[in-house]
């Protein structure tokens, strides 16, 4: 790609590299890197991360950490979510179930006392 000068420009990718199998356990990720790379094309991004030490030297695509899928995402695609709104909403039902629970022990607790000492509990 190229700016209005006729130059290279240099883009910025996401990269998801998958490595053969699944790793250690396919729920926790295991075999799966993710990382940001600058570069000027797709094509030049591919080539960086299959030849890390260049075309004289072992490709990631053999050997033990054999590479088997390569996604190469252009950043413009990339979307960044704020869950920060989800996160302190669940806080808040965590909060009120716990606060719902406690007070339900403390009831059972008073009712028991109640009937204990007064000879009657608040649910009679």
């Amino acid at each position: 790609m190229y700016d209005e000068k006729g130059e290279n420009k240099i883009m910025k990718y996401l990269i998801c590299e998958r490595q053969i199998g699944v790793g250690c356990d396919s729920t926790i990720g295991c075999g799966m890197r993710f990382y940001w790379m600058d570069a000027e094309s797709v094509e030049a991004a591919q080539e960086e991360i299959i030849w890390p030490e260049g075309r004289d030297d072992y490709p990631s695509i053999e050997g033990y950490q054999e590479l088997i899928e390569i996604l190469i995402i252009p950043a413009e695609f990339v979307n960044t979510v704020d869950i920060t709104p989800e996160k302190e909403e669940w806080n808040r039902q965590v909060t009120r179930k716990e606060m719902n629970a406690t007070e339900e022990i403390e009831k059972k607790e008073l009712n028991r006392l109640q009937r204990k000492y007064c000879g009657t509990g608040i649910d009679e």
